[in-house]
């Protein structure tokens, strides 16, 4: 079968390598790939910049959907036919708060699934919503877990609370908007492109800015405007901009650092406005259910911006590099 792995001796690309189709054990399930949907995790293995836990040569990607084609012993809930989402936590543990010291994510250091047939435990394994594409539901498993965990569970999102999220284009940032959208949430949101804040306007948020055009506090005063929650993946002197604009007892939920660590920080207004900043990073395995069960309820559908075919994918993945999409990049296999 063919696969997808990081290749050391050629930078930037992904190497297709022919594999054995992988032996099924009891508990477990044989998926044959339909579609995997593209994270920035991805493009920063095939770059060699990625450093959690990461193996060169295995084979890529977390994200994907795919069709049973058998069963293993021991099987229960699932038969031949099947179409399902894998959850890609590796020995999250017993403790919902943190994750074990063993815990990874599938692509590193254990191979993922960007090959053609993947085996996988049935527990790690879900039923596709009914409402989603196969493609739609690709796109769900990391991204969707990252956003489940930092707006809910750690971000405490209720109906009626007004949010902040900066840079809407992100796959996670796009996640969050849908999930506080089904809330119905008030939405706003921040972007470098004009184009992509008419977008999420047009899709439910009530206000963006262009922040090359404008200061957070500029946007905020014109409309009249404090935030209950921002959920943030920027970090840098962002994160002071951000509680000069908090609601008394707001929160701050951060799962990354595009602009890197935050060179001083706010404190008097932080503890002042009694504010909480609370980080977070992919999610448990009990969330993944949860987020599963929240995209049928809401009838939540991820955003996809482009679909690739399979020998597309270093196409794919260039793409994805130009920062360019609104939404997932998807790969058809």
């Amino acid at each position: 079968m063919k696969a997808y792995i990081s290749n050391k001796e050629n930078l930037g690309s992904a190497k297709m390598v022919e594999l054995e189709r992988p032996p099924i054990k009891v508990n477990q399930v044989l998926i044959k790939v339909l579609a995997v949907s593209l994270n920035q995790r991805d493009l920063r293995m095939i770059d060699g910049t990625y450093t959690y836990k990461f193996e060169w040569g295995k084979v890529l990607g977390a994200d994907c959907c795919g069709q049973i084609v058998k069963c293993g012993a021991g099987i229960i809930d699932f038969q031949v036919g099947d179409l399902v989402v894998v959850n890609p936590n590796v020995k999250w543990g017993d403790v919902d708060a943190i994750p074990s010291a063993d815990y990874s994510i599938l692509g590193s250091p254990l191979d993922g699934v960007m090959q053609e047939y993947i085996a996988i435990d049935e527990a790690a394994v879900f039923a596709k919503p009914e409402h989603l594409s196969v493609e739609e539901s690709s796109c769900l498993p990391l991204t969707g877990l990252t956003a489940y965990r930092a707006l809910f569970t750690k971000g405490g999102c209720k109906a009626g609370d007004v949010l902040f999220i900066p840079g809407i284009s992100g796959n996670v940032s796009q996640m969050v908007f849908q999930f506080a959208k089904a809330l119905n949430s008030e939405i706003h949101v921040s972007s470098s492109k004009d184009h992509n804040i008419d977008k999420a306007i047009k899709a439910g948020a009530k206000s963006g800015y262009n922040y090359k055009k404008e200061s957070l506090e500029d946007f905020c005063l014109r409309s009249s405007l404090k935030f209950d929650l921002v959920v943030d993946s920027i970090g840098g002197d962002q994160l002071n901009n951000y509680i000069k604009q908090m609601r008394t007892a707001g929160r701050i939920a951060v799962y990354g650092s595009m602009k890197g660590v935050v060179p001083h920080f706010d404190i008097v207004p932080f503890y002042y406005k009694q504010l909480s900043l609370i980080g977070t990073l992919m999610g448990n395995d009990n969330e993944f259910k949860q987020m599963i069960g929240f995209v049928s309820q809401y009838q939540v559908r991820p955003t996809i911006d482009s679909v690739f075919g399979f020998e597309e994918i270093n196409t794919a993945f260039s793409f994805l590099r130009t920062n360019k999409h609104y939404g997932k990049v998807v790969v058809k296999f």
